[in-house]
């Protein structure tokens, strides 16, 4: 057994906790038994805007509106070292990521740049709130 001397953790505002799992097995994990990944790490989530989609129909001259769906887009921005970079790249390809308990959704590729000729790397990656926030549907016949 071992013995330390007290310690305190402060509160760390810029840090954020990133999960993730896939629905079936891929990545070369068995995710059947309930694997869940996660890390902290230092990074910014800033909201970007909103974002959504609109499905309209035009019968004879009349545009009917079909479904609209209203979300939220973040950009979730930081700097780590490249092995941690690519755990991060890896974390938002699966099916379900993340951040500080709320689902994510990456749909586009994000921006990995290194930082001089270090081995520190920037990560941009914009991400969707999976939950959209608003949902209008229309049955039309």
């Amino acid at each position: 057994s071992y013995r330390s001397e007290r310690f305190t953790i402060a509160s760390q505002p810029n840090y954020l906790l990133i999960e993730w799992l896939n629905s079936e097995n891929a990545f070369q994990m068995d995710y059947s038994v309930g694997l869940t990944h996660a890390m902290q790490l230092e990074a910014n989530q800033w909201k970007l805007t909103f974002g959504g989609e609109s499905s309209n129909y035009i019968n004879q001259g009349e545009e009917v509106k079909l479904k609209e769906s209203v979300a939220r887009i973040f950009l979730l921005e930081c700097e780590l070292p490249d092995y941690l970079i690519e755990i991060l790249r890896l974390a938002t390809a699966h099916d379900h990521f993340y951040i500080n308990g709320i689902e994510f959704v990456r749909s586009e590729e994000p921006a990995i740049t290194q930082l001089g000729t270090s081995g520190m790397y920037s990560f941009s990656g914009k991400v969707r709130q999976r939950a959209i926030i608003g949902l209008n549907t229309h049955d039309v016949g």
